[in-house]
């Protein structure tokens, strides 16, 4: 009897490895490489295909902007116009942010038209006058400028690596400038000139992190040159392809 049951449980262990044997088979048929399909990042193009404007993204992120606005800048820009001044007091951390849509022009290359704002800025300082109207009328041009503008940037990837590849990216940045002059024993508003604005260039370098496959995280440093002085904005935002 132990005999006959020791047959039988060799048989049905025989008839399972041949069983599990075909559904192997089976399986490595299916996945076989060639039948494998094939897999991008939706911020590019199957390198076969015409890119050109055939994936779309938007973005959006926040961050940190540092200016170089310091101290010695007021101090320098009073002294021309005649003044001493003291108890200076510049603010040039702040918080940005911007917005950004894009498309594909290559498998490398997308085209991106955006928003940003980079912040607000503080400056206040002192000085002892008989005359405070002219004081008040000649230093409103000292002040550091918190800008936002409109952006328009060529994108470049590159170094990718399953999920994560790199980005760079060159534009312009059509800003313009806002500040308000106030007196802050009266506290109010000094009669100013007008908001100034230009067009600045500007880059910046980016990595990402491929979330599934419609969203990206992105980790970016861009630097702007504005008006002369040199900002950082150093941000962390979303980005959302298109199917």
């Amino acid at each position: 009897m132990h005999i006959k049951t020791t047959s039988k449980l060799i048989a049905l262990t025989g008839l399972m490895a041949v069983a599990f044997g075909a559904n192997a088979k089976q399986d490595t048929t299916v996945i076989n490489a060639s039948d494998k399909p094939v897999y991008t990042l939706k911020s590019h193009c199957v390198a076969e295909q015409d890119c050109l404007f055939e994936q779309f993204y938007i973005s959006a992120g926040i961050g940190w902007v540092k200016g170089d606005w310091s101290d010695g800048d007021v101090t320098s820009q009073t002294s021309n116009l005649g003044f001493d001044v003291f108890d200076i007091d510049v603010d040039d951390d702040r918080v940005g942010g911007k917005i950004n849509l894009g498309t594909s022009l290559t498998e490398k290359w997308s085209l991106e038209l955006g928003y940003t704002n980079l912040g607000k800025v503080n400056a206040a300082f002192s000085t002892t006058t008989a005359v405070p109207s002219d004081f008040f009328k000649l230093t409103q041009v000292v002040h550091p400028t918190s800008v936002k503008g409109f952006t328009l940037s060529a994108v470049y990837s590159f170094w990718e690596h399953d999920d994560w590849y790199l980005h760079g990216k060159v534009g312009a940045f059509k800003w313009r400038g806002d500040y308000d002059s106030l007196d802050v024993f009266e506290t109010q508003d000094i009669e100013r000139e007008a908001d100034i604005n230009d067009t600045d260039l500007y880059a910046g370098i980016g990595a990402n992190y491929k979330w599934d496959e419609n969203i990206q995280l992105i980790l970016e440093w861009d630097h702007y040159r504005v008006d002369g002085a040199k900002i950082n904005f150093i941000s962390i935002g979303l980005a959302y392809h298109f199917d």
